[in-house]
């Protein structure tokens, strides 16, 4: 895969280069998406565009392709399926993809094409993105674009500079008239020099020549004041029926059909009029379409065309406009149209704008309400309109749209709405203490009536969230509750204030609580297939508690089944990847860790989600911690560090803290453990509560590491509380009971403890590495203390197969050197056949290993099927075999 980005002044012939370069490719399909700023809110526009030019039978396969615009759907899963499509169309040949003005493109376009940039690597793709150097004044754009490039080993940037001599020459000869003499050397290379080969200057300085001048420039060359006013006079001189079909084009402001450019203007014959417009560089055309579409050729001369219209022509145009095109396009025009306040234009406005906030689109119907909101006669309406969509994108998690919006929010009146908005943002920026006396006066204002009821229970939510970071679980839970009782049937609110609920119900009284709470509120299936995608919210989180309470397996199964669901619908994937993670790292199935922290980040990068990051790149440290690959364990502790100080949120501080004192364990450097456990202990929070069983235990062996025995005994103490609710501690605690009794010299109590804990049978939810830290305590305690050398190689020996089943090196590493130092046979080191691939082959290895196809193995790890073929022919040469059979016996035998 190769990635170009191509950045000019927008008038610097970017797309002229492009197409160039694209007509030579060859066999190549080509796959070409314009953006506009008319549509940079339309969900999936830019996809949408991509997905129409590919083979219908390529895209009728892939479900999340088809009807695209505005869709609920996941920018992940439409990545995933994009994938899927240049999977499909590289059997045919290689695939270009070329995104113009790629600022404009829509958010949800960005991140599903972000998705399938992390995912291509040995793909013959090339993917080629343009941009304007500079915007213009008035433009804005998304700056997300910019991310999409950065740091891409195979991609290259082009800055493109102005035209050079030859190819003014070249310019100038085109744009003569048939039979005209040919510009001479030196007025080209004047020519030349004059403009710095800026290729709108030297067009708009040589389409106002006189006729017969080109072969000698006038001396001085003209100089215009701005380009503005060069494409001024340009257009002045054009026939009148070609002033209109161009005053049309700016207006529409996007490809439109010739007949429906001219039928705006009333033109009898567009097609002549057209052809002024072709010599004088203003207007493209693309003949070869059925509609015989036209545009402006380039972003500067619309603007100045537009600019110049009188305002009355320019509402009339737009007026007449908005009868022509598809109701989606005429709001735009009708908006542009209106010369003063109209209730009935801002009423229509906001019914569509209910419309695409049911379809799953907040981001284009808060555009149209905002614009509605503009047109709105009475301040009451205004200020509802304007707020209703703060609150939308606020709920949407969009916060960068609602930073602009909140100076208007905080002029309007009082309200419950506007304490709703207000107070969302304050929780979103870590301001609990003021988000919650917000909050709190919207809940209260706002149950009174009817109409204001959601803002109500939206606001009960935000509140109930606030006050669990805060630790303030028996507010939480009230606020929660009171949601459910005020919208109990709710499809979108009802779900959500359960899964608040259950996290104050944690904090409050454990995960078991949790659960039982879920079952009396929301009675889901025992079986995690027969749950429905309306309670994906509730499954995930059934299966997150599930987890926290030591119900590892179960657990597993429904954070897996939610993963099926989500698929078809627009929730947090990079929480449910990172919850399996995390139950997969405490089952010991560490390999299927690696790859659901992978798929964690990815999808937090391509949705902007920080808190996400935080999460998965904590998730993504452990395996690699556990097993001695310090260089990418501390790469992902930075990263969640990075990503937690940029959230700004103390509550997301844990993970980072987890992820260092997890590596700092597999290092036994107990100090930093205990320095970067207690940084967040001096402030808890709700997070630190509910996850104890996840850091309580490191913390604890730290503590006796460093002789704080008396502070071990405490935080034991609280662990055997916590583990009332979550059974599969009682390993660790009988592990970390005896070290305690050890070093206070009580060695009798401290086999009792190993020899209690290792009687504890071995279940679906056990801990290997739990109990392997066990048996090796009790293994040195037989050996060192007791005398039993036959017991202590036994118990050493099996806390060795624990931690070679699971790679934990480092580990396996200390109960080697135990055993040397004991006296004691030391088992074979038994190299592990796999350490010389790199991260995604061994992935793809235990994929393949498992029966999967390359096809299947692809969709699991969203790469795509030449991707996985490549990797595989690299996996059979590194380990010296020619079949999937031989790998599926050599991934068995590294297993067990």
């Amino acid at each position: 895969m190769r990635g170009v980005g191509g950045r000019g002044a927008g008038d610097r012939g970017k797309t002229a280069l492009v197409r160039g370069a694209v007509a030579e490719l060859g066999d190549c399909t080509v796959l070409w998406a314009a953006c506009d700023a008319s549509e940079a809110d339309l969900s999936f526009g830019m996809v949408g565009q991509l997905a129409a030019l590919a083979p219908a039978v390529d895209v009728e396969q892939l479900p999340l392709l088809r009807g695209l615009t505005g869709a609920d759907r996941a920018p992940f899963r439409v990545g995933a399926q994009l994938l899927e499509l240049l999977g499909e169309l590289q059997a045919g040949g290689s695939v270009a993809i070329v995104v113009d003005d790629v600022p404009w493109a829509d958010s949800a376009s960005l991140q599903a094409l972000g998705f399938v940039l992390r995912r291509l690597w040995a793909d013959r793709v090339l993917i080629i993105l343009t941009a304007r150097t500079v915007q213009q004044p008035g433009e804005g754009g998304s700056e997300e674009w910019r991310r999409l490039m950065a740091g891409r080993v195979r991609a290259r940037r082009l800055l493109l500079s102005g035209l050079s001599a030859a190819e003014v020459a070249e310019l100038a000869e085109r744009m003569a008239p048939s039979g005209a003499p040919s510009v001479s050397p030196s007025a080209v290379e004047r020519l030349w020099r004059h403009t710095a080969g800026h290729p709108l200057y030297v067009q708009t300085i040589l389409a106002e020549l006189p006729v017969g001048s080109e072969s000698g420039l006038p001396d001085p060359l003209p100089v215009p004041p701005s380009l503005a006013d060069g494409i001024e006079r340009s257009v002045a001189a054009l026939p009148q029926d070609s002033r209109d079909l161009l005053e049309a084009l700016a207006v529409l402001d996007t490809r439109s059909p010739l007949r429906l450019a001219g039928d705006l203007v009333k033109i009898v014959d567009p097609a002549g009029a057209l052809e002024p417009l072709l010599a004088a560089g203003l207007v493209r055309w693309w003949p070869a379409e059925p509609t015989s579409p036209v545009g402006m050729r380039h972003p500067l001369q619309r603007q100045a065309v537009y600019e110049a219209l009188a305002p009355q022509r320019r509402r009339d145009l737009h007026a007449a406009a908005a009868a022509l095109v598809d109701r989606a396009a005429s709001w735009r025009h009708r908006v542009a149209a209106a010369a003063h306040a109209d209730d009935e234009l801002a009423a229509e406005l906001e019914a569509a704008s209910g419309e695409h906030l049911d379809a799953g689109d907040p981001a284009r119907a808060a555009t149209l309400l905002l614009w509605a909101a503009d047109l709105s006669e009475q301040r009451d309406a205004q200020e509802r309109r304007l707020l209703t969509a703060a609150a939308q994108l606020m709920g949407s998690s969009q916060i960068v749209r609602v930073q602009p919006l909140l100076g208007r929010a905080e002029a309007c009146a009082p309200s419950p709405l506007r304490s709703l908005v207000l107070g969302s943002y304050a929780v979103s920026r870590d301001e609990l203490a003021t988000g919650r006396a917000q909050l709190s006066s919207a809940v209260q204002e706002g149950r009174g009536a009817p109409d204001t009821a959601w803002i109500a229970a939206m606001a009960g939510i935000v509140l109930s969230v606030a006050d669990t970071w805060l630790g303030d679980f028996e507010h939480a839970v009230r606020s929660a509750r009171d949601v459910l009782d005020l919208a109990a049937d709710d499809a979108y609110v009802a779900p959500r204030a359960t899964a608040a609920l259950m996290a104050a119900m944690a904090g409050l009284a454990g995960p078991r609580a949790a659960l039982r709470e879920l079952a009396r509120v929301a009675r889901l299936p025992d079986t995690p297939a027969e749950v429905v995608p309306e309670h994906a919210i509730l499954l995930r989180w059934r299966g997150v508690y599930r987890t926290v309470a030591g119900d590892h397996a179960t657990g597993a199964d429904d954070l897996a089944a939610t993963l099926r669901l989500e698929r078809t619908g627009d929730f947090q994937d990079e929480y449910t990847y990172a919850a399996l993670g995390m139950a997969q790292y405490l089952l010991g199935r560490w390999d299927e860790v690696t790859i659901n922290a992978e798929h964690a980040i990815t999808a937090a990068a391509v949705g902007d989600k920080p808190w996400g990051l935080v999460l998965a790149h904590t998730i993504a440290s452990l395996v690699p911690s556990g097993r001695g690959e310090w260089q990418r364990a501390e790469e992902h502790v930075r990263a969640a560090e990075h990503w937690s100080a940029a959230l700004g949120l103390s509550a997301y501080a844990v993970w980072p803290a987890i992820a260092a004192a997890t590596l700092a364990q597999a290092r036994a450097d107990h100090r930093v453990l205990i320095d970067r456990l207690e940084a967040v202990l001096r402030e808890p929070t709700a997070l630190l509560s509910i996850h104890e069983g996840s850091w309580r235990p490191l913390h604890i062996e730290a503590l006796l590491a460093t002789g704080r025995l008396e502070e071990a005994a405490a935080s034991l103490r609280a662990l055997q509380a916590f583990a009332e609710d979550a059974g599969y501690l009682q390993v660790a605690i009988a592990w970390l009971s005896g070290r305690l009794a050890q070093q206070h010299g009580d060695l009798s109590s401290a086999q009792t403890c190993y020899e209690e804990g290792l009687s504890r049978p071995v279940t679906v939810d056990d801990a290997p590495l739990h109990r392997a830290f066990l048996e090796h305590a009790y293994g040195r305690l037989l050996a060192q203390h007791l005398r039993d050398r036959k017991g202590a190689g036994e118990k050493l020996r099996s806390a060795h197969a624990r931690f070679a089943a699971l790679g934990a090196q480092p580990f396996q590493q200390r109960c080697v050197a135990d055993l040397a130092a004991y006296g004691l046979h030391t088992p074979e080191a038994g190299k592990d056949k796999l350490e010389t691939l790199t991260d995604r082959e061994r992935t793809i290895a235990h994929l393949v290993a498992r029966g999967l196809t390359n096809q299947e193995t692809a969709a699991e790890i969203y790469l795509s099927s030449k991707t996985v073929e490549f990797h595989l022919s690299r996996i059979f040469v590194k380990l010296g075999i020619t079949s999937r059979r031989q790998l599926r016996d050599l991934v068995g035998d590294t297993s067990r």
